[in-house]
């Protein structure tokens, strides 16, 4: 009985040494994969860079076209085609994502402010944040008519409303 136990303390030695260099192997194998997504991942994003700088100057260099139209034209020259395609590509979309930005923000009420960027309500006047007086909305405009002001003429002593007209200061009679 005890050669038994010798045999089988035997096998259950070398079965848990193949499964502890087993679990060790897999285990390696494991951090080295990590370790090649970790890597993959930072070049992913040294790539992202790359094409942001290079979009980056495609922007700045269209921005000069009004100033320097020849130098641009040389400039743009050097950029290959599909790049440039690319770059328009990401243009548009940008420009699509900031028009749905816009949508949410009316959707919730809020504007933003173009001096400093801060979202705020629709309905203020003035930011919050730097002060700046903002553009009234078509809201705004229709549910802020001109001011009116109840005066009494001396002359019949009749009440009469004097729309005040804040753009141009005219006052115009309604009875």
């Amino acid at each position: 009985m005890g050669k038994v136990m010798n045999i089988i303390g035997e096998k259950a030695a070398k079965t848990y040494r193949i499964a502890a260099e087993e679990t060790g192997r897999i285990t390696n194998i494991l951090k080295l994969k990590a370790q090649m997504a970790d890597d993959k991942s930072k070049i992913k994003n040294i790539y992202e860079k790359i094409g942001q700088k290079i979009y980056e100057n495609y922007v700045e260099e269209h921005l000069k076209i009004t100033s320097q139209t020849s130098k641009v034209k040389e400039n743009e020259d050097k950029i290959p085609s599909d790049i440039k395609q690319d770059c328009e590509e990401i243009g548009s979309l940008a420009d699509e994502i900031e028009n749905v930005r816009m949508q949410i923000l009316k959707l919730n009420y809020l504007k933003q402010c173009p001096k400093c960027n801060s979202e705020i309500d629709l309905d203020f006047s003035y930011c919050p944040s730097c002060g700046a007086k903002q553009e009234l909305t078509d809201k705004q405009e229709k549910n802020n008519p001109p001011a009116t002001i109840v005066t009494t003429d001396s002359s019949d002593a009749v009440l009469t409303k004097r729309n005040v007209k804040k753009e141009n200061n005219e006052d115009t009679k309604d009875i």
